[in-house]
């Protein structure tokens, strides 16, 4: 993200910040001074494509977000620890035009990792790949369905719930090691891992946990409805 060198960062007075061209090809960069807010909260309001999600020790601002292709609505407001990016509503066609055009509509966000996050996809989402593995996570949800998604779990405070809606293919949540995981998939699976344990297909609700889930102090209560293939949940 070396393009955020020269960020314009937004320092906001109770108004909502938007950016000048939203829904049009161009780059924008983005901004929020963490001040003293002591917790984060992350939306993806539409569909969100190409998402890339990642921290940042030395950071001051509560989130930076570089956007290229389709700019989106960024709105956060001072003394909120809430940002919601909204991308405009295109039709089907729309979106697979900008799906096969290179680099067309990526998010990159930088999280500061010394408040914990609550994080949230609405309407589904394609190529993300989020590094959570510093963060301090309140829950994630994704809703709408999830596609070739690769993430990277921290190591959590008591049970955290990941909440995965629509379906889900090609997704894979790593887990630190020594973090226990229960696993609910409705509507079946196909191409399940859960750490060394690989199931080709599964009908029904499956419902699965590690060894130590009912004894740890950290775990992950990960749950995916609607279905899934090729699924992974591991540690690392």
């Amino acid at each position: 993200m070396n393009s955020m060198n020269d960020l314009n960062t937004a320092t906001m007075t109770g108004e909502e910040r938007q950016p000048e061209q939203q829904g049009q090809p161009g780059n924008r960069d983005f901004a929020m001074p963490l001040g003293a807010l002591t917790d984060g909260y992350l939306e993806f309001a539409h569909h969100a494509p190409y998402v890339t999600l990642q921290t940042d020790p030395a950071m001051r601002d509560l989130y930076r977000a570089h956007f290229e292709g389709i700019v989106p609505q960024v709105q956060a407001r001072e003394g909120s620890g809430n940002v919601i990016v909204r991308y405009p509503y295109f039709n089907f066609l729309d979106w697979v035009r900008w799906a096969f055009l290179p680099y067309s509509s990526n998010a990159e966000i930088l999280l500061n990792e010394s408040v914990p996050w609550r994080i949230r996809v609405q309407g589904g989402t394609a190529n993300l790949h989020a590094d959570l593995s510093r963060l301090v996570l309140r829950s994630l949800d994704l809703n709408g369905g999830v596609s070739k998604a690769q993430i990277t779990l921290p190591r959590c405070e008591g049970t955290v719930t990941v909440r995965v809606g629509g379906g889900v293919s090609q997704i894979t949540f790593h887990r630190p090691a020594g973090v226990a995981a229960h696993v609910v998939v409705n509507g079946g699976a196909s191409s399940l891992t859960f750490d060394e344990r690989y199931f080709g297909a599964i009908g029904g609700e499956v419902r699965m946990e590690s060894a130590d889930y009912q004894t740890a102090a950290s775990r992950y209560d990960i749950i995916i409805a609607g279905g899934a293939s090729h699924l992974t949940i591991d540690t690392i």
